[in-house]
């Protein structure tokens, strides 16, 4: 026994790892985590022409868990780690929606329950088309596509694997990756 105490160092060491537990454990119950973001399903991007500086339509699906309602937003972003897809072409008669209606502007929301109208971001870095949901509108949960077509997407010039995140101020988010790649001449 030490003369410091009735324990012994073993037993002194004992308890301060016990204490030591009991503090972490405590901390660890008054913790409250803050509401993540959930992940999408089934994500995908189909380009109709993957040589690279070619002009592409996309076909941008995926599956959410959660409803997006009025005044949030639904973000695709083309390459956002380099930017190196041209939307400079895109306009709104481009875009189309499943899942959801895909409207002109804010101005041509109406009676549909589920629309949305997109705003083309060309330059980088936030190369995107971003769906805003009408000021009285909900789009369910479930699949969505949006197709951006008339090849207004030119392809990056350099062959590689080029990522495709959908996010926005939504709960949930999502990614995919294209391959951009040469032509194969047989």
């Amino acid at each position: 026994y030490s003369h410091f105490g009735l324990f012994s160092k073993r037993e002194r060491k004992s308890f301060q790892l016990l204490a030591l537990l009991l503090i972490v454990t405590s901390l660890c119950m008054t913790y409250t985590p803050t509401a993540l973001a959930a992940y999408f399903s089934l994500v995908s991007d189909t380009i109709s022409n993957s040589s690279p500086s070619a002009s592409a339509n996309h076909i941008v699906a995926w599956t959410s868990a959660s409803a997006v309602t009025a005044g949030l937003t639904i973000k695709i972003q083309f390459d956002p780690d380099a930017d190196l897809f041209n939307l400079s072409s895109v306009v709104a008669g481009d875009i189309s929606g499943g899942g959801m209606t895909v409207v002109a502007n804010v101005g041509a929301c109406g009676a549909g329950g589920d629309e949305v109208y997109p705003t083309i971001d060309s330059t980088a870095p936030d190369e995107s088309v971003t769906l805003t949901v009408c000021p009285t509108d909900s789009v369910g949960a479930g699949a969505k596509t949006v197709t951006i077509a008339n090849n207004h997407i030119v392809n990056p010039a350099t062959p590689g694997s080029y990522g495709i995140t959908i996010g926005g101020t939504q709960a949930d988010q999502g990614a995919t990756r294209v391959a951009i790649i040469a032509n194969v001449v047989m």
